[in-house]
């Protein structure tokens, strides 16, 4: 993942299909953690509360690479 990905939360049971299908993300900050699996993702979110917020890369999931 990087800068400028268009992401959503991966598909698990923890995550309704609501969630699924309609939050779209775009990746502002990536962490330089040492280990690349460990990374956290600063995303801005598609909506109107807590829309910015930190994830493990390991929850997302890319749906558009940026150019």
């Amino acid at each position: 993942m990087k800068i400028g990905d268009l992401v959503r939360y991966k598909k698990s049971e923890f995550i309704s299909d609501r969630v699924y299908n309609d939050y779209v993300g775009l990746v502002l900050e990536v962490s330089s953690l040492r280990f690349k699996e460990d990374r956290n993702i600063c995303v801005k979110w598609n909506t109107t509360h807590t829309s910015v917020l930190w994830h493990e890369e390991r929850n997302l999931e890319v749906i558009n690479e940026s150019r």
